[in-house]
């Protein structure tokens, strides 16, 4: 006998302040800047990673749950990421549970800073009081 497996709820919308936020954590942290007097932007610039690209060779690969699926040429979407909030010369991302993808993104992420000589230092917090600790040393920078 088989289990169905139920849907997948969507998320429910978290917002305030009038800002859409994906997680709780994210919610503490935009309040904790804000009590701090700490200026700040809210998901508003994306950095180029990697750029799209045509894979010109051929591919057999699995696709979704419908097996493996051969092309001729394969799309390749760029890969951006969006800092949760960023200041001139800092970002700060908040992360509860660091996926594997999540993971590599941030790699990436510092890689380009290191690359382009941004001006940026880098900070994660994965609970409150993580949070708060980030906001002690960006009162410093």
């Amino acid at each position: 006998m088989r289990i169905k497996k139920s849907a997948k709820k969507p998320k429910k919308k978290l917002e305030y302040d009038g800002v859409t936020f994906r997680s709780n954590l994210e919610i503490f942290a935009y309040k904790a800047l804000k009590e701090a007097k700490i200026k700040f932007e809210y998901e508003k610039t994306s950095y180029l990673l990697q750029e799209g690209f045509t894979f010109p060779n051929s591919t057999y690969q699995k696709v979704g749950k419908s097996g493996m699926k051969y092309a001729e040429k394969t799309s390749i979407r760029k890969i951006t990421h969006t800092p949760d909030f960023k200041c001139a010369n800092w970002v700060l991302e908040t992360k509860g549970f660091l996926r594997q993808s999540n993971a590599n993104i941030i790699k990436m992420f510092k890689y380009h800073i290191l690359k382009n000589k941004l001006k940026l230092s880098y900070f994660m917090a994965h609970n409150q009081t993580q949070i708060n600790e980030c906001i002690k040393l960006i009162k410093n920078l």
